[in-house]
């Protein structure tokens, strides 16, 4: 029998009057040994590395050190301009022939080729094959021809203003306005708050060819670029390839240097209050702002590493107090980060419910101060050096298997922020000798300096019908000032001598064996019916991936309870399992490394996650307690009720709620199974009823499948398997999911709706209706979606430059029905929605009416190959596999069909495809445009 004892616990006594140990060892930072650095003639810096994860993959970055900052008054947005016509041609890549190139090896255009510009830098990012080196030879040629060879061809410069501009348009709304009058005060006036690196519709529209050109030719200089490639390549030939292009950038005749911004740290708190009818959340932001840490040494990396922990445990203490009830307010934390101009910042952050404007803010500040002064207890702090030095222990044991694009993004961080270069073997040499000597006096030391007078800065935003029940800008330095002198008792952290169950379940047994030689898979059956995949891989070192899954769902739910019962699990998640609330849990698993999501959906229960290996044990435990353990506990219920309305409350404020309400009420009208979660809703969810559904979707092991896949050892999962799995409740019922009536609204409609301040417009369109399923045709359908999407983005961005992006989303089910939904979507000038939505048209009926040239589908078959490779990699992907295998009714789709039916696709399955899928009979468009002066 396990223990029930609980002891409240005071280290007050310890931490009051104690000297913080000295933060020693400061010399400065190692470098990684794995990667080689170098620097060109010309000022050209380099960074490579050889990995092998993922296989037959390399990341390639440019780094221009030069953002928004350094542009005249008619160069705003110009950085960011720029960066949009490095994919426009170059002298050696003719417009679209990059994207089309990295199609054809099987790469998408955003996932793998994409760029951004901030304030201070612009990051060119490149994901490619690397099994041949044709390929990496034309990744190195892109970025050289990205550095000093863009084209800026009048047409395609004014051609790219249509779709810069409506990257800009797709921004506006009520964030987009707060954020524009507070930006002066967050950014102390400074340089940052003028040069926003979107830039202006003005300039967008109309700044000249020439001040463009200029900005490329004063700021794209050797001396400001870093080139950067992590993959799975010879590392020799890369460092050749890049002094054989970047070698030859002449070097600059005359250094230009950047200038540096600085945000002076106030004296004074600075406060903005501002409010917008279109927000729909109410936010409070309490920052302390300081010059930046240092991040070259030993030293230096101690501080950050104990900012992370006070950062954790005053995280810890707002989330008990928020989800037991004592601090009203949807959400609440702090953070600790590196903002623009030489400046550190500490934020408490408060989503506010509107009732509860004024005492959220103040005992969210009391919390923190009750830290500030009376100390953090002991057993917290050990506790959060647990889990620290937990993430160190995982990313050493990770070290080969972490994705190279993990260390392209460490290396552009060190050239942009000086952030240590550390191999995880490296950084956790140093953790572990630094953390375990961190003290609670460090701690306390820490947080009492952080809240000093200097460099306050107060931002809250709230709906327009909030605006009276604000604080002013004095009372929110009264309810600051304030929590700095209340008195409070010290905080009591509970430490627990117990386990979530009261004794472990009696065992079970393994009834049956198999090996499943195609599949290099086991598959037990135990003696409760449930039946185990156990896949063994060496893709992650750390990582068993977890999945149990059973069909039923919500489908067996009855029409007129689905409403009141459909979130069960979020309700259940939030009161905890077994002995422990979800306070008692966080200290339960401290220092585990794993994860358990359980899910009831349209037609299935299931859990989902991950353990570490040597976490195994307990995170079956744990599995063994979501299927039997779910609490009762009203007060949770209720305090998370009481956290939800208000944010249901508040969105309706957002001109796309009513739009999203205008869509589904056309589809579906009156259907019982198609509702929206409303306030009023929320107050119908009753305790009994979701724990009772909870309940008995996971009463019966013997109805699930569960799968085990990662650095298994067989051996040693057997005994856990029968103690924690094959010990589960069960009977003899084999359940299967419901079909349930299909009541979307038949044939063509048409929805508009006028809503919202900004100037643009929101524009959806589908089609949907019956259809056959099999694995081909699933697969011809996406083909033919994914070069119905290329084509979209050909013709209504980069030859009409009238969106920044086309979304399209492509539905192909085989349960509860065959059927299928194609939905397009963007945003746009509301004066070009009609000339838009006919192109969406046209395009769609040409696919229908003629196959599309091959290359779209030689680029499809490509990157469905390519995605396949990565997905092989992954333990995830596996666990989902070995369902197929044991689902009923149903044929698995194996490697090699997999293979083959890809291989297959052509432009005339495509094309028949498109005649059967582009059906006009059924097609929805809906349209939001702006509010009129009648609305």
């Amino acid at each position: 029998m396990l223990s029930h004892r609980v002891f409240k616990c005071l280290f007050f006594s310890i931490v009051i009057g104690a000297i913080p140990t000295p933060l020693h060892a400061n010399e400065a930072l190692p470098t990684s040994e794995h990667i080689q650095t170098g620097t060109l003639e010309n000022g050209i810096r380099y960074f490579i590395k050889q990995h092998q994860k993922p296989s037959n993959r390399a990341e390639l970055r440019l780094i221009v050190d030069v953002g928004s900052t350094p542009e005249e008054e008619s160069q705003r947005g110009f950085a960011h301009f720029v960066e949009h016509m490095a994919f426009n041609g170059t002298e050696d890549f003719a417009k679209q022939e990059i994207i089309d190139y990295m199609q054809s090896v099987g790469m998408r255009f955003g996932a793998h080729l994409n760029a951004y510009t901030s304030f201070n830098e612009t990051v060119y990012k490149l994901t490619l094959p690397s099994q041949n080196h044709a390929d990496l030879k034309k990744g190195i040629r892109i970025l050289e021809n990205w550095a000093h060879k863009v084209s800026f061809e009048p047409e395609e410069i004014d051609k790219e203003r249509g779709v810069v501009l409506e990257e800009w348009r797709r921004g506006q709304s009520a964030n987009q306005r707060i954020r524009d009058k507070q930006i002066p005060v967050i950014f102390n006036q400074s340089r940052y708050a003028e040069r926003l690196p979107i830039g202006t519709s003005n300039n967008i529209e109309n700044g000249s060819h020439a001040d463009l050109i200029r900005f490329y030719k004063t700021w794209y200089r050797p001396e400001r670029m870093t080139v950067v490639a992590v993959g799975d390549f010879d590392s020799r030939y890369i460092k050749a390839l890049i002094h054989q292009y970047f070698g030859l950038i002449a070097a600059s005749p005359e250094p230009v240097s950047r200038p540096h911004y600085a945000i002076t740290v106030n004296e004074s708190p600075l406060i903005s209050i501002e409010t917008d009818p279109e927000l729909t959340a109410i936010r409070a932001l309490f920052n302390i702002r300081k010059p930046a840490l240092s991040r070259a040494t030993k030293n230096d990396l101690k501080t950050r590493w104990v900012y992370g922990l006070v950062t954790q445990m005053i995280n810890a203490r707002l989330t008990q107090a928020t989800q037991e009830g004592q601090l009203p307010v949807i959400r609440a934390g702090t953070s600790y980060n590196s903002l623009f101009g030489g400046i550190d910042q500490w934020t408490a952050f408060m989503l506010l419910k509107p009732e509860d404007i004024t005492s959220g803010i103040s005992k969210t500040l009391d919390t923190i101060y009750q830290a500030a002064n009376h100390g953090f207890t002991l057993s917290e702090l050990e506790r959060s050096k647990t889990n620290m030095l937990k993430a160190f222990e995982r990313a050493v044991s990770e070290e080969d298997k972490l994705p190279s694009a993990s260390y392209a993004n460490q290396v552009v961080a060190h050239v942009l922020n000086n952030a240590p270069l550390l191999s995880p073997t490296q950084n956790y040499a140093i953790a572990a000798k630094q953390i375990p000597s961190i003290s609670v006096a460090d701690v306390n030391h820490v947080v009492t300096e952080w809240l000093s007078e200097r460099g306050k800065v107060i931002t809250v935003s709230a709906p327009e019908r909030s605006k009276e029940s604000l604080p002013s800008k004095e009372a929110l330095t009264t309810l600051w000032q304030a929590a700095k002198t209340k008195q409070q008792q010290a905080y009591q952290d509970d430490i627990l001598e117990q386990s979530i169950l009261d004794a472990l379940p009696k065992p079970g047994s393994i009834v049956r064996k198999e090996y499943k030689e195609s599949l290099d898979a086991h598959l037990w059956t135990l003696s409760n019916g449930a039946r185990v995949w156990l896949k063994q891989t060496q893709h992650k070192n750390d990582e068993i991936v977890i999945s149990a899954r059973s069909f039923g769902g919500q489908s067996l739910v009855d029409d007129d309870k689905l409403s009141r019962v459909f979130m069960a699990t979020s309700l259940v998640q939030q009161m905890g399992f077994g002995n422990f609330g979800q306070t008692e849990l966080t200290k339960f698993n401290a220092g585990k490394a794993f994860s358990l999501r359980p899910r009831i959906s349209s037609h299935t229960e299931s859990v989902s996650g991950f353990s570490s290996v040597n976490d195994i044990e307990h995170s079956l435990l744990m599995l063994h307690a979501v299927f039997t353990s779910p609490r009762k506990d009203e007060k949770a219920f209720n305090t998370f009720i009481s956290r939800v309305k208000p944010s249901l409350e508040q969105r309706v404020n957002a001109p796309h709620w009513a739009y999203s309400e205008a869509i589904r009420k056309a589809k579906f009208k009156t259907s019982p199974r198609n509702f929206a979660l409303t306030p009023d809703l929320v107050t119908q969810f009753e305790l009994e009823e979701n724990v009772a559904l909870y309940k008995q979707r996971f009463a019966n092991a013997g109805d699930f499948v569960f799968a085990f896949v990662g650095n298994l050892d067989l051996e040693a999962m057997a005994p856990l398997i029968e103690q924690y799995i094959a010990s589960l409740p069960f009977s003899e019922k084999r359940e299967q999911w419901r079909e349930t009536p299909d009541l979307r609204v038949l044939g063509a409609q048409n929805v508009s709706v006028n809503n919202g301040q900004a100037e643009k417009a929101t524009v959806n369109l589908e089609w949907f209706g019956k259809s056959e399923w099999s694995h081909e045709e699933s697969a011809t359908f996406y083909a033919m979606s994914d070069v119905f999407s290329t084509l979209l983005r050909e013709s209504l961005r980069e030859e009409k430059g009238g969106v920044y992006g086309v979304n399209v989303t492509p539905g192909l089910n085989r349960i509860p029905q065959a059927n299928y939904s194609i939905k397009v979507s963007f945003t746009c000038d509301p004066q070009r929605v009609d000339e838009l939505v006919k192109e969406v048209q046209r395009i769609a009926a040409l696919l229908a009416e003629q196959p599309p040239q091959d290359h779209y589908i030689n680029n499809h078959i490509e990157t469905r190959l390519k995605s396949r490779e990565a997905q092989l990699e992954s333990n995830a992907f596996w666990a989902g596999h070995l369902h197929q295998f044991t689902t009923p009714d149903y044929t698995p789709q194996t490697l090699a069909m997999y293979q083959q039916i890809t291989q297959s696709l052509t432009a005339e399955k495509v094309h028949q495809a498109a005649k059967r899928y582009f059906n006009t009979n059924n097609v929805f468009t809906a349209v939001m445009l702006p509010a009129t002066e009648e609305d």
